[in-house]
């Protein structure tokens, strides 16, 4: 999309102890949340930050470095930079100074690379994903920067109703193209999906209350009115 075919992958397959997949995903039923002028989706933030924590010692052994010169986080919102960093910190990832993680826009990419790069594209089913698909820059910078592995964290079901052609849909083909680019790892459930506290709503002159005490109705039916 970016060169017109004029780059050739020189690299080779990766090696069967890899550990991670070159192009892989992990979904996160997380919720896009308009937050001022930019976006943010903190689930997706959590789960990033969560997952780095648990998987610190094996990248660190794998590639004799700290965590923080491993790893590069990129995101196309200035807000869920700030999420993500937050909920590094809170894992004690540092995310200061020249020993801190790269956490940024496509521009806190230019010119760098990690062994491993992770996109949060903080879209999410119940918001359209289409500024991501603005400009093919963005995921270019995100994949070619990635020397190992380039991961995915977020809601698959945006990247997979993206218009055919654009830069998502293209990326999507890539990611679902085998069950093994699909990482494991538990994702807790959304916040707004966990309330115990009844509600009444007024519908249409009609006073309904949704009693959100049941976590297994909730979860089997994320789309649905409870939801």
């Amino acid at each position: 999309m970016c060169y017109k075919g004029k780059l050739r992958p020189l690299r080779g397959r990766a090696p069967a102890d890899a550990g991670l997949p070159a192009l892989g995903y992990l979904h996160i039923d997380g919720r896009a949340l308009t937050s001022w002028s930019s976006r943010c989706n903190p689930l997706e933030a959590q789960t990033i930050a969560a997952w780095l924590d648990a998987n610190r010692a094996g990248l660190e052994a794998r590639y004799g470095r700290s965590l923080e010169k491993i790893v590069a986080i990129v995101t196309p919102f200035g807000r869920q930079v700030r999420e993500i960093r937050e909920a590094c910190a809170g894992r004690r990832i540092a995310v200061e100074g020249r020993e801190g993680m790269t956490i940024g826009t496509v521009h806190a990419l230019q010119g760098a690379e990690r062994p491993v790069v992770i996109f949060s594209p903080v879209y999410s089913k119940h918001a359209d994903g289409g500024f991501i698909d603005a400009s093919p820059s963005m995921l270019n910078v995100m994949v070619s920067r990635a020397k190992d592995s380039c991961l995915v964290f977020g809601d698959m079901d945006a990247m997979a109703a993206a218009k055919a052609g654009s830069p998502r849909a293209i990326l999507a083909d890539f990611l679902f193209a085998s069950e093994k680019n699909a990482l494991e790892f538990a994702v807790e459930p959304r916040d707004d999906l966990k309330q115990g506290d009844s509600q009444i709503q007024m519908l249409r002159g009609t006073m309904l209350s949704f009693w959100m005490r049941c976590p297994a109705v909730v979860a089997a039916s994320p789309s649905s009115a409870l939801g």
